[in-house]
């Protein structure tokens, strides 16, 4: 993978069940659903779509990183997890980090500093 993450102990994603994001929309959100309440960590899809196994914990940005976190943007709202996903998303390698919240289904996309915010009901909306 990369050089700032780690596995964290057992926790993985079920890839017998599904192994992409590609995958048939239920079995992407059903599996994503039992990860996210039975599971601790990141996961990482790789640009092919397909998803690691092991779930990881992502280690802290260097010196360096750390001084452009200053002037990124916050939103009331946000908790360590989610300020974590978005100093993430600074880094040169990463994609996208995105944030599921347990306790009220927000979708949150993290993108090189920025994120878009997706309140659970706008995600059942035809």
């Amino acid at each position: 993978m990369t050089e700032f993450v780690a596995p964290i102990g057992t926790n993985g994603w079920p890839v017998e069940n599904c192994a992409t994001v590609f995958a048939e929309t239920d079995t992407f959100l059903e599996t994503a659903r039992t990860v996210a309440l039975s599971r601790d960590g990141a996961v990482v899809v790789h640009r092919d779509g397909t998803i690691a196994e092991g779930m990881v914990r992502v280690d802290q940005l260097s010196p360096g990183e750390r001084r452009r976190t200053d002037e990124l943007p916050h939103a009331g709202w946000m908790g360590a997890r989610h300020m974590s996903a978005l100093e993430t998303s600074i880094r040169e390698e990463v994609i996208a980090a995105i944030t599921l919240s347990e306790e009220n289904g927000r979708v949150t996309v993290f993108t090189d500093g920025t994120f878009e915010d997706f309140p659970a009901t706008s995600l059942l909306a035809d």
